[in-house]
């Protein structure tokens, strides 16, 4: 290939980077030789020109406009082998995935092997509700079904997983753009996360508590200390740490881990025979489960014990005595993740994560000593 073609090539590189996804036009710039044995060169002078269309596409995979179009919005008709020669070209090519209208398909990534808890659940709700609002379209992906992504129009992805290895298996079966739930992410994966700032909500709480008198307060988490880690809160760390600058050292022996064989109602013993006058307990239908074994063991809350959740909308307040909780502003979480997965799909690349605060609401389950 002349020398004077590639010179032309990276005249226009930087014209195609306002069309083209940068990872794309550094791979082209690394691979040149290479990714023209895959690129017609006609195509590939005109992709650094122009816009990618659905006929660049149709093109480079070698079928009509036509069955592009079906590809695109998940025609049952189209078989597996050309449906992901379609999408594996219009990723080649940096092509946005949109359904017809101009809006977005986008998947919404949990495990199939774990329950829906609370936080999943009302997650789910706000997702829904923005996504129709949006007139976007959204389908389930299972964590541990990613190598699906291959033939499913998807322009990218939101999760409610929590699964540490999300962000390694995510690059290695796709490139699409996916905005995390609470889970820490991997920016130059195109992974981002949207995430509840907890900090100051759980010094606000533990300000709140220690005035009331308390000294001996015990977290009692359903996660385990592993899946902990991966959130943005990592309550086990953050808990601690707050402790201690009230003066309270050694709060990690009143953290209480789940993810184990030992049941809830043997780690809440655990943490009572350390004298605990306030427990917090994470999440709030796990704490709904703890009220049930007070009441067995006949410890009233909160004349024997001060207890604060995670909101559950719909049930904390009316449970008997309502509760005091810390609420996820849901809503906020899912418009800012949503228009921060529209924002990388247009392929723009945000500087940081995006952080909503929450707030205590304080109810009738905490008094003073």
């Amino acid at each position: 290939m002349p020398s004077s073609h590639y010179s032309g090539l990276w005249k226009n590189i930087p014209r195609c980077l306002t069309q083209i996804q940068m990872g794309l036009a550094g791979h082209l710039r690394k691979n040149i030789p290479r990714c023209l044995t895959q690129i017609q060169m006609g195509l590939a002078g005109h992709l650094l020109m122009k816009k990618v269309n659905s006929t660049m596409v149709a093109r480079a995979a070698g079928v009509s406009q036509a069955t592009v179009s079906r590809v695109l919005n998940n025609h049952p008709r189209v078989d597996e082998r050309t449906r992901r020669a379609v999408l594996s070209a219009a990723s080649s090519l940096g092509y946005s995935l949109r359904i017809r209208g101009g809006n977005l398909r986008i998947g919404i990534v949990m495990s199939k092997n774990s329950p829906i808890g609370s936080y999943q659940a009302m997650t789910l709700s706000a997702l829904k509700a923005d996504v129709y609002r949006r007139s976007w379209q959204m389908e389930i992906v299972f964590n541990e079904d990613l190598a699906v992504l291959g033939s499913r129009a998807l322009s990218g992805a939101i999760s409610i997983s929590g699964d540490g290895s999300l962000n390694r298996r995510w690059s290695e079966f796709t490139t699409l753009p996916l905005v995390r739930f609470a889970a820490r992410s991997s920016h130059s994966d195109n992974i981002y996360s949207v995430y509840s700032d907890e900090e100051p909500l759980w010094r606000e709480m533990l300000k709140m508590l220690y005035a009331s008198g308390h000294r001996r307060i015990g977290l009692l988490l359903r996660r385990s200390r592993a899946s902990d880690a991966v959130l943005y809160e990592n309550l086990g760390e953050l808990f601690p740490r707050l402790m201690t600058g009230f003066g309270m050292a050694g709060a990690e022996e009143f953290v209480s881990y789940g993810g184990s064989s030992v049941p809830l109602a043997e780690r809440l013993e655990n943490l009572l025979r350390k004298g605990v006058t306030a427990l917090i307990v994470i999440p709030g239908d796990t704490a709904l489960e703890v009220c049930a074994l007070l009441r067995a063991r006949g410890i009233r809350i909160p004349d024997d014990l001060s207890l604060v959740t995670r909101d559950f909308s719909g049930v904390a307040e009316f449970w008997n005595p309502p509760l005091t909780v810390m609420r996820t502003d849901y809503n906020a979480l899912s418009v800012s993740a949503l228009d921060l997965l529209a924002r990388l799909v247009r392929g723009e690349r945000p500087s940081a994560d995006v952080a909503i605060p929450g707030k205590l609401i304080c109810r009738e389950s905490v008094r003073g000593l």
